[in-house]
């Protein structure tokens, strides 16, 4: 959200070259912290799964 706010302030100021390049990067930045969360999450489902199958074989 963050990097969308950003780059919305950044698409109303002056320059147009500059605009292009600032949203281009600020893009890539927030697919990238998309994909982040997103491996992060399944890790943390993993885990999750791993210590329910852990439990369950405990019983």
């Amino acid at each position: 959200m963050v990097f969308i706010s950003i780059s919305l302030f950044y698409w109303d100021s002056g320059k147009r070259e500059d605009n292009i390049l600032l949203r281009f990067i600020f893009a890539r930045l927030f697919i990238f912290a998309e994909a982040v969360n997103m491996v992060t999450d399944t890790s943390l489902r993993f885990v999750r799964y791993i210590d329910s199958v852990k439990i369950l074989h405990e019983f």
